[in-house]
């Protein structure tokens, strides 16, 4: 979100590749979305509970650190960087700047906008199953 900014002042530089440049936006929207996604799930869990503070702590600790947005991934030990790839985090902040950085090219590029459609679609699923059990929970009064 920062790139407008970025290049307004000359600290930013072009996409990696052409093909960075064209993916690059539809990896923002991707993140954007599964952002989202995640933020509607962590919402629902007021349903359940009285406070919802300490979960959205838990949330942003886990969710900055395997995103890749505190350490990129590639700089991650192995183990942990297979672990944050299994993640939906990584496809919030690693996956738009590695296809900008063009750590990610040809092909990769589009694996990983299928990983990213794929949380999607996984999250998407999740949230209506959630929502649909949030339903019940839900009292009002009145006419």
């Amino acid at each position: 979100m920062a790139l407008p900014f970025a290049l307004l002042i000359g600290a930013g530089r072009a996409p990696a590749s052409a093909a960075a440049g064209f993916a690059y936006p539809v990896a923002l929207i991707g993140a954007l979305l599964v952002n989202q996604l995640l933020g509607l799930l962590l919402g629902m869990v007021s349903f359940w509970t009285l406070e919802v503070s300490g979960a959205l702590m838990a949330y942003r600790f886990v969710a900055q650190f395997f995103s890749g947005a505190l350490v990129p991934l590639w700089f991650m030990p192995g183990p942990v960087r297979t672990a944050a790839e299994w993640l939906p985090f990584q496809a919030t902040a690693y996956t738009p700047a590695a296809v900008y950085l063009g750590q990610v090219e040809g092909a990769g590029i589009a694996a990983a906008l299928g990983v990213q459609l794929a949380w999607i679609t996984a999250l998407g699923a999740l949230a209506a199953f959630v929502w649909s059990r949030a339903r019940h929970r839900v009292m009002s009064q009145g006419g």
